[in-house]
């Protein structure tokens, strides 16, 4: 069984804790598929993929310093950080709200099945056009800024913040991850924390880390 290693020499290969492991395991740097229970002289024992499993490890050993073990699990298993939802038979809580769909749907840049990653998106459009002091225009140019980056693992939503600001009339919209500085003609009319968004939605659809 060349081909696969077992969670035992695994961990000693790479010196990291049984703990690290499934703690990588329960974000998605891991994939679960590749854990597997298999028959043994001494009864069962999980194996792994021995070369890509080897890989990831190496990758995560050297990625975790320069970046969060939630940022990880998107630009290593990205599919595992934005999984499809059910949105049309989730409860009434979950779903979105018609009119940010509608707006979403009519920019939105893939097809096939909704990501959770679309649901964070609408529920920020949600949030715009809840106010007042934003136009119908703004949201669909906030959709269109926003949707583009969501599906990137490597834009790290989840620590920036939307901004909509108009300056002579003109309205725009920019993702940060910073201080936005503007030019003393341009008013931000309103802010957005996408992590908070993102944390609204886990709740709201009952997907968990």
């Amino acid at each position: 069984m060349s081909d696969v290693i077992s969670k035992k020499d695994l961990l000693e290969l790479t010196d990291i804790t049984y703990g690290q492991l499934y703690r990588w395991k329960r974000m998605g740097l891991i994939p679960e598929a590749w854990f597997a229970r298999k028959p043994t002289f001494t009864g069962q024992e999980t194996f792994l993929p021995r070369d890509k499993a080897l890989e990831r490890i190496q990758q995560i050993l050297q990625l975790k310093d320069k970046h969060s073990l939630e940022e990880l699990a998107g630009i290593l298993s990205p599919e595992s950080s934005n999984p499809t939802v059910e949105l049309d038979h989730a409860s009434p809580a979950a779903q979105p709200n018609a009119e940010a769909r509608t707006i979403y749907d009519a920019i939105r840049p893939e097809a096939g099945p909704y990501r959770f990653a679309d649901a964070w998106c609408m529920a920020v459009l949600e949030q715009l056009l809840a106010r007042e002091d934003i136009n119908r225009d703004q949201v669909v140019l906030a959709a269109r800024t926003l949707a583009p980056e969501a599906i990137r693992p490597e834009a790290h939503l989840e620590t920036a913040r939307l901004v909509v600001a108009c300056r002579f009339g003109l309205s725009f919209v920019c993702i940060s991850q910073g201080a936005c500085r503007f030019d003393p003609d341009t008013k931000v009319i309103y802010e957005i924390h996408l992590g908070q968004v993102l944390e609204n939605v886990k709740q709201r659809m009952g997907h968990h880390e």
